[in-house]
């Protein structure tokens, strides 16, 4: 079994791969450096952990509200489109 290994298309997920696993050891590394800070203020973070988390279930909100929103005008659409046609039938 032969594989072909395309170049150009590898190296960019592995240059993610190794972006994200030196990020990931650099805040390891801050965590690890920063342990009576973090303890001390753990209030302080989860308040702020919180925070992020409302922003993304209202951002999220927004989404669903505005694929509901679409939705409904879409239905109205076909409901003015079916009278329409209903109309002409009737003609």
């Amino acid at each position: 079994m032969s594989f072909s290994i395309d170049r150009e298309k590898i190296l960019p997920p592995l240059e993610t791969t190794k972006a994200n696993l030196i990020c990931a050891l650099k805040t390891e590394r801050i965590l690890r450096e920063n342990r009576a800070f973090i303890n001390r203020n753990s209030e302080l973070l989860a308040n702020h952990l919180a925070a992020v988390h409302a922003l993304q279930v209202s951002d999220e909100a927004r989404e669903y509200s505005r694929l509901l929103d679409e939705a409904l005008r879409i239905a109205q659409d076909v409901q003015t489109e079916m009278r329409t046609l209903d109309g002409e039938q009737q003609d």
